[in-house]
């Protein structure tokens, strides 16, 4: 068994209390079990992956990945599960990087493999649909010359009050974007700046297919155009479909400059 594979193994063991904490949180149903997803793919590159060895650094990755085992033991107590978590499957990454290509986006596919959107709708629910709901207005009223009003997070429209977008839908909008474009940048194996540029990209393609979304939304919730229920869903479907097909474009022409 090589160094590297015995390192894992050791690492493995000695962050069980991670392991335990995942799977609790799998079968409680505080969170959505996408981050199997994420970590099943995160197993099969690096699986699949053709590690360059290097003498050089080799040795200084692992006291990087020792330390950060350490600073994990030390804060453990101090630290929320999620955050020990995140620590914890840091040591890993330095096993890796450097040595494979596609390495900055195996690392975003290994950190949304945690339990985290639960915790991305605590944080960034309630910030992002206020945000949407703004820029909502700002467009119906400008530019389709609508009398509406921002409340919160909810449009007044015509004496009533209409809420255009749940909770929790942009939040999985937001992960699978991300997902999709870490995914494909660690399938083309491109370049760390490459990988942040398309994360970029993948961020405005959502932000902009859930603003679209909730401006479409608005004119069914409103009643202003008599649509079935189900378009509800078919709505949003619709312009995830089309934030994807635009990620998978971006992430097409990166690989061909890659």
């Amino acid at each position: 068994m090589n160094t590297s594979a015995t390192v894992t193994a050791i690492y493995t063991l000695a962050l069980w209390p991670v392991w335990r904490w995942y799977g609790e949180r799998l079968v409680d149903g505080s969170d959505e079990p996408w981050g199997l997803l994420a970590l099943g793919c995160t197993a099969i590159i690096l699986i699949r992956k053709k590690f360059v060895r290097s003498s050089s650094s080799g040795q200084s990755m692992l006291f990087v990945s020792a330390l950060q085992l350490f600073c994990y033991g030390v804060l453990y107590p101090l630290l929320p599960p999620l955050l020990r978590a995140a620590l914890g499957i840091s040591v890993f990454v330095p096993l890796f990087w450097g040595k494979i290509r596609g390495d900055l986006a195996v690392t975003g596919l290994l950190f949304l493999s945690l339990p985290i959107i639960s915790s991305m709708e605590f944080f960034l629910g309630f910030p992002l649909r206020y945000m949407l709901t703004q820029i909502s207005c700002l467009v119906l009223h400008r530019i389709c010359g609508l009398d509406v009003i921002a409340q919160g997070t909810l449009i007044a429209y015509g004496g009533k009050v209409i809420a255009v977008d749940a909770p929790c839908s942009g939040v999985h909008m937001l992960w699978c974007g991300i997902f999709l474009a870490m995914l494909g940048c660690a399938m083309a194996e491109l370049k760390r700046i490459e990988v942040l540029r398309v994360l970029r990209f993948a961020l405005q393609a959502v932000l902009l297919a859930n603003l679209c979304r909730a401006v479409a939304l608005f004119f069914k919730e409103s009643g202003l155009l008599a649509l079935p229920a189900w378009t509800h869903t078919g709505i949003g479907l619709a312009f995830f479909a089309l934030a994807s097909f635009a990620i998978v474009w971006r992430l097409q022409e990166a690989a061909h400059a890659n």
